[in-house]
């Protein structure tokens, strides 16, 4: 349990931060995942300006940031004010932190994009990837997933399930 005192004392730490940043190219990667359960955290804490603070460099260095956290519905409404491109949090078919039909509630209430991280429940949805999928693209209306693949056949099965759903992105004119 921390003290006032000592959840006033955290503070952002530029030269570690941007250290972190140079592993990473926007060019080749103009995602910048960020959050996750330290996002959780500090939220929690009521240091939103931290995660400000992040996002305000992450989008100086070029990236475009993503928050992630991991509880769905504590950290969506929480992390609403950040000026990131999507929201990205742990939902399936069959589990979110805590509240599976809250957080389903919320996803799809909420304004901004949001993306599913774990879609196939740790590879238990995989048989049933296109189900998995249409719940959450055509349910949730999220705008992405990010699947663990272990493998060149689940990567093949994901595929094969994500080829019946149309793309976010239009066709590009040639």
């Amino acid at each position: 349990m921390f003290t006032q005192k000592e959840i006033d004392r955290i503070a952002f730490d530029p030269p570690r931060f941007e250290e972190a940043l140079s592993f990473f190219d926007p060019e080749e990667s103009p995602f910048l995942f960020m959050g996750e359960i330290y996002g959780d955290w500090l939220l929690a804490l009521g240091r939103i300006d931290l995660l400000h603070e992040m996002v305000s460099r992450v989008r100086g260095r070029g990236f475009i940031p993503i928050f992630s956290g991991q509880w769905a519905t504590f950290v969506l409404p929480k992390a609403k004010p950040l000026d990131v491109a999507a929201y990205a949090v742990p939902i399936n078919k069959k589990w979110s932190l805590f509240d599976l039909q809250r957080a389903s509630d919320l996803i799809k209430k909420f304004e901004k994009p949001v993306i599913s991280l774990n879609p196939l429940a740790d590879g238990t949805l995989l048989n049933e990837s296109e189900g998995a999928f249409s719940f959450l693209f055509d349910e949730l209306k999220i705008v992405a997933a990010v699947p663990g693949i272990a493998s060149p056949g689940e990567a093949k099965t994901l595929v094969e399930a994500l080829m019946k759903f149309p793309s976010l992105i239009p066709p590009r004119k040639t």
